[in-house]
């Protein structure tokens, strides 16, 4: 008797979905007519996500991978997320929460342009905002989450969530820069929820890691000027103090 074999799909599903993700869904959904698509530097568009596997499974390299996805700035102005994934654990999860903080920062300034920057004209300079968050954001969380994750053991489907809701957020930046019709509550509306995914990701940490890393970014003298050198998580918080975007200061 001849035997037929019949291939069978395996999918790899992630764990039921939290109620964060369906936010974001319902978020991302209301949002896809004023966002563009922003590529992933050598992965092209999120093509990788398989089958519901996320795409920084699909390689081996999840280091290099997830730093690539989150890097948007251009060298001249991302001083904070060019160079090599960081491979020390504290170092990685200083820089984190030291990026948190920008995050909060920005959904300030968010709300704030939105007040004094109105149609039709939208005098004002929309740029920064996208500038920001990739040069204080996602771009050292880009390089800092593989170490958390191998390190630390940080849930990396938390830290997905965290990527895919920051790329959501600055493909919408990127979108208002045409000022054809400027959205100010979608990008509020996604860093709300990597916030609140990187708050699942850092509860799930030994709270002695989390409580070191917060002292480091506490111990950052916010007055000095973010050019001199320092530990990153001290550049950033500095970065955030100063308000600035000149050159050098990212």
């Amino acid at each position: 008797m001849a035997i037929v074999s019949c291939p069978i799909a395996i999918k790899i599903a992630r764990p039921k979905d939290s109620r964060l993700r369906q936010q974001r869904a319902l978020v991302a959904a209301g949002q896809r007519k004023s966002a563009v698509a922003v590529s992933r530097p050598g992965i092209g568009n999120k093509s990788s996500e398989i089958q519901g596997t996320p795409w920084w499974l699909t390689t081996g390299l999840a280091a290099a991978t997830l730093s690539l996805s989150m890097s948007f700035a251009p060298p001249s102005i991302a001083i904070f997320n060019s160079g090599d994934p960081i491979t020390d654990p504290q170092d990685a999860l200083a820089a984190v929460l030291a990026s948190r903080q920008a995050l909060d920062s920005l959904k300030v300034e968010i709300k704030d342009m939105s007040k004094d920057c109105v149609a039709p004209t939208y005098n004002c300079d929309l740029s920064q905002l996208l500038k920001k968050s990739s040069g204080r954001i996602s771009g050292p969380m880009g390089r800092s989450l593989p170490a958390i994750i191998n390190e630390l053991g940080a849930d990396p489907y938390a830290a997905d969530d965290v990527s895919s809701a920051l790329l959501q957020a600055e493909s919408i930046m990127k979108s208002n820069n045409a000022r054809v019709a400027v959205d100010w509550k979608g990008p509020v509306d996604m860093l709300n929820l990597a916030d609140a995914s990187l708050t699942q990701l850092l509860e799930d940490l030994e709270p002695a890691d989390v409580q070191a890393a917060k002292d480091r970014v506490a111990a950052c003298d916010p007055t000095v000027d973010p050019r001199e050198a320092g530990a990153l998580e001290c550049r950033l918080v500095r970065a955030v103090y100063s308000k600035s975007l000149a050159p050098g200061i990212g």
